[in-house]
């Protein structure tokens, strides 16, 4: 299947819709970090950092649909690493050639990894886009809500990270 897209979180895709420490807003990197995601460290986190602060992340991640008369089957991947409790939710949006929402599709939600701040968590869903399309754009939105450690043996202590890495393969 080839890949249609393959991104990672970062400055420019992902922005926090709601912040326990501080106002919602733009996002700063704090990599590098472990584990790796894809030999990626480049994790991101609110510009205030607390101990046991929540943050939900919002990444759109975009790629160019394609002129459809038929239906096209994808697969996404998100594998994610956050050095405590991270959850994450997906949907799919294709948006017509005016930027018009012509269709909706939830992919997963409430993934979590049980707050093991060394490993990479993976989830994979298959969706059909059975519509007529005439090109325009389609977004995946990854909303992730993300909880900072309280107590040590963190490092460095008491800090929050988040790294998301999105797939998306076709088999067209």
């Amino acid at each position: 299947m080839p890949i249609a897209l393959q991104a990672f979180t970062n400055t420019t895709n992902t922005v926090r819709i709601a912040d326990s420490a501080t106002a919602p807003g733009p996002v700063v990197t704090v990599g590098p970090q472990i584990p790796l995601v894809d030999g990626n460290s480049s994790y991101i986190w609110s510009p205030v950092s607390v101990s046991g602060q929540t943050v939900t992340f919002r990444s759109v991640f975009s790629l160019g649909a394609p002129l459809l008369g038929i239906a096209l089957p994808l697969t996404v991947f998100y594998a994610y690493a956050g050095n405590e409790t991270v959850s994450v939710t997906g949907t799919l949006q294709v948006l017509d050639i005016l930027g018009v929402i012509v269709l909706t599709i939830p992919l997963f939600s409430g993934d979590t990894n049980l707050g093991n701040p060394l490993n990479v968590s993976t989830i994979a869903a298959d969706t059909l886009l059975a519509a007529s399309i005439l090109g325009g754009t389609i977004n995946i939105t990854i909303d992730a809500v993300v909880t900072a450690p309280i107590t040590t043996p963190y490092e460095p202590v008491n800090t929050g990270r988040y790294l998301g890495e999105i797939t998306v393969q076709t088999i067209v």
